[in-house]
């Protein structure tokens, strides 16, 4: 499985069942599987074994891989500003926040607060101003 393929979402959805010690690694493959695929437990529990494990892939990500310098999302660049200390302070104090309030639930706006809008001219990216 590809990071580039999984949203914020189902990451948020995903990771408490990985880390969960209770769930057996089959209850884990089904639930992922849901998130994933949109399909219902019930009807990935009814799949032989051969079929479900053509699905272990979804467990083997890449941790290694660099992290995205730029993204596109509706049209528009954004540059992701992974130093702490080029943040501006009121983007500081709001990631800090949103973490506090626990990290997996608002990754979403901790990633919102951590990238800068770009325009694009040619082949170059220039930051835009934001708030």
């Amino acid at each position: 499985m590809n990071w580039n393929k999984i949203t914020v979402r189902q990451y948020q959805d995903i990771f408490p069942i990985i880390a969960d010690d209770n769930l057996s690694d089959l209850d884990k493959l089904v639930k992922v599987i849901s998130i994933l695929t949109g399909y219902n437990e019930d009807f990935i529990d009814s799949w032989p074994i051969d079929k479900l494990n053509e699905y272990r892939h979804l467990f083997e990500f890449d941790f290694k891989k660099e992290a995205r310098k730029r993204v596109k999302v509706n049209g528009r660049y954004y540059r992701f500003n992974w130093e702490v200390n080029k943040l501006k302070a009121a983007r500081y104090i709001e990631a800090k926040t949103f973490v506090g309030e626990g990290l997996f639930q608002n990754l979403h706006r901790l990633m919102a607060s951590c990238v800068i809008p770009q325009r694009k001219v040619g082949f170059l990216y220039f930051d835009k101003k934001y708030n």
